[in-house]
C-alpha cells in the first residue's frame, strides 16, 4: 500500500499544480474500493466502479457517491467534475473514444482529464513479457505513440505522458 499511497499523493500534487484547486468536485472512474479518493480529502468524491465487491468498499465510505456500472452506463452530469480520472481503465474499454467523450461532457470548462493506461511497451512489460491483452481486462493496448497521433475529443490540449516515478527514490527503513 505504501507505492499506491506515495503514487496517489504524486497525482495528487499534480492536479493541484495543473488545476490551481485544492477542492472542487472529482471522479474518480474504476475507483476500486475509494483508495484514491480517500487522499483527496478537500474534494466533494464520486467514482464509478464495476466490481461490485470493490464499489461496495468504496459505497461504505462514501455512500451514493459510488456507483457500480460501466462508465457507459454512467448518467452524465453535464459540466459538473473539475477533475476526473481514468487510471488503467480505458485498457478495459471496448470504444475508449466514446469514454473519454463522455467524459468531456461531463467536465466544467477548464476541468482537468487525467488518463493513465498501461504501457505496453515499457521495459518492465518487455523483460517480463507481459500482455495486457487478457479478455476482458485489456481489450485496448495503448504506447507512447498514442500520443502523437491526433486525438479531439474537445479538448484544448493534450499533454505527453508523464513519468510518475511510481517506485520511490528512498524507501523508508524499519
Amino acid at each position: 500500500m505504501y507505492f499506491l499511497n506515495h503514487y496517489y499523493n504524486k497525482l495528487k500534487r499534480e492536479i493541484y499544480r495543473i488545476t490551481g484547486k485544492t477542492s472542487g468536485n472529482i471522479l474518480d472512474v474504476g475507483c476500486s474500493g475509494g483508495y484514491f479518493l480517500d487522499i483527496m480529502q478537500e474534494w466533494n468524491r464520486y467514482g464509478i466502479e464495476i466490481s461490485d465487491k470493490e464499489a461496495s468498499i468504496a459505497k461504505s465510505k462514501y455512500g451514493d457517491n459510488i456507483v457500480s456500472v460501466v462508465i457507459e452506463n454512467y448518467p452524465v452530469r453535464e459540466s459538473f467534475f473539475d477533475v476526473i480520472t481514468l487510471q488503467d481503465v480505458l485498457d478495459h474499454c471496448i470504444n475508449p473514444t466514446e469514454v473519454i467523450d463522455s467524459c468531456y461532457k461531463m467536465l466544467k470548462p477548464g476541468g482537468l482529464i487525467i488518463i493513465k493506461v498501461h504501457d505496453i511497451s515499457c521495459l518492465y512489460a518487455r523483460i517480463r513479457d507481459l500482455r495486457f491483452d487478457n479478455v476482458p481486462f485489456g481489450r485496448t493496448q495503448f504506447a507512447p505513440t498514442l500520443w502523437t497521433k491526433s486525438v479531439t475529443v474537445g479538448a484544448q490540449s493534450l499533454r505527453p505522458p508523464i513519468d510518475w516515478d511510481i517506485i520511490p527514490t528512498q524507501v523508508p527503513k524499519r
